[in-house]
């Protein structure tokens, strides 16, 4: 017997109990455990001394383990149903991930019953899930493995011994751990979409499912038309990307990749200047860190060029005293919410702007928490748009006294295509958090601590505030830059290395770390443009004193 400890209390166990057997059920799917702040698996068997806290599905570390073993079970599906043909998962899309055939045919409803059926029987045979480690010799003798990394030698990248995840002799390389069997997925689902299928984890009806595809499509279009991009500079996944900077090509095609945001941005603009007597608000919107700062200065510049003169609003002045802001459901001021901003002076100063009155705007004291309303005064010309850069731009609620007509909205999100291979995506999110650790480290002198403990509450806010709003936005911005991964390295790498391993985000920490290591850093900074998005979280920018 040894003692540990689970959720802080002591608790006696037998010297080969797995945590598996330890924690048992907990009512909610247990996917790992944290050991003293670095997660294991549920076959890991804990020392003397560790505390032990249970990871479940609800958890984010938790839900991403559940969907990467999906992820492998569906893979060996694919294989079994179809031998000669390779699936690749590409974006996450309504709740699920867009899969479909490596070669862009067509995957018919019969195909996705043929793969649906092979999991479910491989998932009903409670096939064991095993870490193998071997060299990169012996990991490169394996079929089912060189035909994952097809796009070229991801091992080079890793450390000495790699990690395998063997299902029925199928083997699958991922960077998180995974559940130890088939059957400890109690639920999946697997939906025809366009020319592949949806794989879902969370349960949810595909009326539902079928309903937020519709509201998406757009986003559908952009993350699918990204990859085809991509796909056709030979950008679309960390080794391809890491081959480019090394024989030094990476610099030409970072001028390309610029150049695409720029035509994004001229067709933006294009469009407001072509109904320039009705498309007077712009409302800006996104995540954090998607680049809306940078965004919204680069269009101003677009349309000043075609001769119009926009002004630009900031939401953050018409926020309302902070002793008046709505509390969450933790109880604490929901700053993030659409009713912590005073919507009705909002819309009156607005109109005014619109009527061609000189309009005295508020300013926000956030040392005070008070909304200071003889603030700056405004006025702008008949024809010229208003620019407002704000998370709520897109919600119908925030402008309702302005007509339809008269807004133009931009959804700016970082929807990226990047991937570790053909089964192992990065999800946008991750993209975004490594970007704002880089921005909080050098910019602010926040620690990676720091911006990785607020995460959770920041997404939060984005899920209840901007995703549910992207459909109605006139154009989507794709801020994602494919060789951003390797400039960002350095700098977040320093960051990261600070979190101390008695932190309960140390795992988190490790993660990001471990994506990281796959990209080759691009030292080189002098290629990217001055007015580049990404310039917003490592400095230089020509906008950072306009």
């Amino acid at each position: 017997m040894k003692q540990i400890k689970i959720n802080g209390k002591d608790t006696f166990v037998e010297d080969s109990a797995s945590v598996r057997e330890i924690v048992g059920n907990t009512g909610d799917k247990l996917c790992a455990v944290f050991a003293d702040n670095v997660i294991e698996s549920l076959e890991y068997i804990p020392e003397a001394g560790q505390n032990i806290i249970p990871c479940t599905k609800s958890h984010p570390a938790g839900a991403r383990i559940y969907e990467n073993t999906l992820s492998l079970i569906f893979a060996k599906a694919a294989i079994n149903s179809f031998p000669d043909r390779q699936v690749s998962i590409l974006f996450s899309i309504a709740g699920g991930l867009y899969c479909r055939f490596k070669d862009g045919t067509s995957m018919s409803d019969e195909d996705v019953r043929r793969i649906k059926e092979s999991m479910q029987k491989i998932i009903a045979e409670d096939q064991k899930i095993v870490l193998r480690k071997m060299t990169e010799e012996n990991a490169c003798t394996l079929n089912s493995v060189m035909e994952l990394l097809s796009s070229g030698n991801l091992f080079k990248y890793m450390e000495d011994d790699i990690s395998l995840y063997e299902l029925d002799g199928f083997y699958g390389y991922f960077y998180t751990k995974l559940l130890g069997s088939s059957a400890d997925i109690d639920y999946f689902d697997l939906i025809p979409y366009e020319d592949g299928c949806v794989l879902l984890a969370s349960k949810e009806s595909s009326d539902n499912v079928y309903m937020k595809l519709e509201r998406q499509q757009a986003l559908f279009n952009e993350l699918l038309s990204y990859d085809e991009w991509c796909r056709n500079f030979d950008v679309s996944d960390a080794v391809s990307v890491n081959e480019k900077v090394l024989d030094g090509s990476v610099t030409e095609l970072i001028t390309i990749a610029e150049t695409r945001h720029e035509q994004v941005l001229q067709r933006a603009a294009s469009e407001i200047y072509a109904d320039r007597e009705n498309k007077r608000v712009v409302l800006i919107a996104g995540p954090s860190s998607a680049g809306k700062t940078t965004t919204s200065k680069r269009l101003r510049a677009h349309l000043t060029a075609m001769g119009l003169h926009p002004i630009t609003i900031a939401m953050d002045d018409y926020f309302i005293d902070r002793d008046k802001t709505p509390l969450d459901e933790f109880g604490k001021p929901d700053f993030e919410g659409i009713e912590a901003i005073n919507i009705e002076l909002f819309n009156e100063n607005l109109i005014d702007l619109m009527d061609g009155k000189e309009t005295v705007l508020p300013i926000y004291d956030f040392k005070t928490g008070k909304s200071i309303r003889e603030g700056r005064t405004l006025s702008v010309e008949a024809g010229s748009p208003i620019i407002i850069e704000g998370i709520h731009g897109l919600n119908e609620s925030l402008t309702s006294h302005i007509p339809k007509k008269n807004k133009y909205k931009i959804y700016i999100n970082d929807l990226t295509h990047l991937n570790i291979d053909q089964y192992n995506r990065i999800p946008t999110s991750d993209v975004r958090l490594v970007r704002r650790i880089v921005r909080d480290s050098v910019q602010r002198g926040h620690s990676a601590l720091d911006t990785i403990s607020m995460w959770q509450s920041v997404r939060r806010g984005e899920e209840k505030n901007i995703f549910p709003y992207a459909h109605e936005a006139d154009i989507i911005f794709n801020s994602s830059l494919f060789y951003e991964m390797g400039v960002l390295k350095k700098y977040a790498v320093e960051a990261l290395s600070e979190v101390p391993r008695e932190n309960e985000f140390f795992y988190e920490a490790q993660r990001i770390l471990k994506y990281l290591s796959f990209f080759v850093p691009i030292e080189d900074e002098s290629a990217i443009f001055t007015d580049s998005v990404l310039r917003e979280f490592i400095g230089g920018s020509v906008f950072e004193h306009i």
